[in-house]
């Protein structure tokens, strides 16, 4: 096949000739046939010049985050006990090519050869197996095989440096708060009958009263407060890059939970979900998040934030942030409902240019238009 400086020499040559060929110009034709000749030589040196390679691939880091630049590393060995020729590697990710030169290798040599895969955008990317190929010395044609099979590149959401809302530690029943501290506390969680040695303190008078026998208060420390990040992804709400923009956000919760040690659950309304325990994994439960985030789309199918309570479930208390862009009222109809459940609420509504402070919904509302807007608006919030 041509590499793209073949293609380029093949154009220039065929319009050479044929405008040559049109006004006269015999000059033009002959450097037109100087190409073709070119390729010609190019082809015959491809047939007749065979390699014999060992070819593996790395990609590294496997993942990384918007804006930066990942590293292929090529592990070529020649298995002949003779010198190769000049090699070409071509190396599809995410649909583009990237033309990778092998330099000639001496009889059973082997070597590294390193090349930079551009920045791409937010996502999970398929690295097609790679394709190696005998080039001639012009680099105009390329004969070759596929080698090495394919690769994933994931690449996450950029993070945006958020403040906790609160330090981690115990949530008090009532939901106590001083400072960013929040007080610790036992929390009612149901009724016994006493039993020799049971605390007398703990005794509930009234229930005891009205079944005629003595009921104990079983109380329990609550976990500390769980971050809960739902991330609209419906179609509707965003316009243009908002979308990303959301994404983003949610990624900066997820990042700032898993590093100031704080339980996470992430929630799409599509239904995908990941749970972070900062006690048992957490960099790999950080990883999984920025994981479902990285490959997360809008929908026009998804149903949004209509579902808002299937996707909660039964979860009560921590700090819940719901994401979304220009969302409807009646999109957010159970977000009431959310609120009484939670210690606090907030509701991201990225790109919505209408005054928040306007919501009848009755929950902290911020709309920024990207995610360092969003930080600017948060910080404040937790420095209030």
């Amino acid at each position: 096949m041509m590499t793209r400086t073949g293609a380029g020499v093949a154009l220039a040559g065929g319009a050479l000739i044929l405008g040559g060929s049109l006004t006269g110009l015999t000059d033009f034709v002959l450097v037109g046939m100087g190409c073709v000749a070119g390729l010609a030589l190019a082809a015959t040196w491809v047939t007749v010049s065979v390699a014999d390679l060992d070819v593996r691939r790395e990609v590294a880091p496997a993942r990384l985050r918007e804006g930066e630049s990942a590293m292929g590393i090529l592990h070529v060995t020649n298995r002949r006990s003779r010198s190769s020729p000049p090699l070409t590697a071509v190396e599809v990710c995410a649909g583009v090519p990237i033309e990778v030169a092998i330099p000639p290798l001496a009889p059973r040599g082997t070597d590294l050869v390193r090349y930079a895969i551009p920045p791409l955008r937010r996502g999970r990317h398929d690295v097609k197996p790679l394709r190696v190929g005998q080039s001639d010395p012009f680099r105009l044609l390329l004969r070759g095989s596929q080698q090495c099979g394919p690769s994933d590149l994931i690449v996450h959401p950029r993070v945006v440096p958020l403040r906790p809302l609160f330090t981690a530690g115990a949530v008090d029943a009532d939901g106590s708060v001083i400072g960013n501290t929040i007080i610790q506390g036992e929390e009612f969680r149901s009724l016994r009958p006493y039993q020799a040695g049971d605390d007398p303190r703990t005794i509930h008078w009234r229930s005891s009263a009205r079944l005629e026998s003595h009921m104990v208060r079983v109380n329990v420390i609550p976990d500390q407060p769980r971050y809960t990040v739902v991330l609209d992804t419906s179609r509707p709400p965003y316009h243009g890059e908002k979308f990303d923009e959301a994404v983003r956000i949610a990624a900066s919760l997820c990042d700032m939970a898993v590093a100031e040690g704080f339980p996470l659950q992430l929630t799409t309304t599509a239904g995908s979900e990941v749970t972070v325990d900062p006690a048992r994994s957490p960099q790999g439960g950080r990883v999984r998040a920025l994981d479902l985030l990285a490959a997360a789309s809008a929908d026009p199918a998804d149903p949004g934030l209509t579902v808002l309570d299937r996707r909660l479930g039964r979860r009560t208390g921590g700090i819940l942030v719901v994401i979304t862009g220009r969302a409807d009222t009646r999109s957010l109809v159970q977000l009431p409902w959310a609120r009484r459940r939670h210690l606090i609420t907030v509701l991201v509504r990225v790109g919505d240019e209408r005054h928040p402070e306007a919501d009848p919904l009755k929950v902290q509302v911020v709309a920024p238009g990207t995610a360092e807007e969003f930080a600017v608006l948060w910080n404040a919030v937790v420095r209030s």
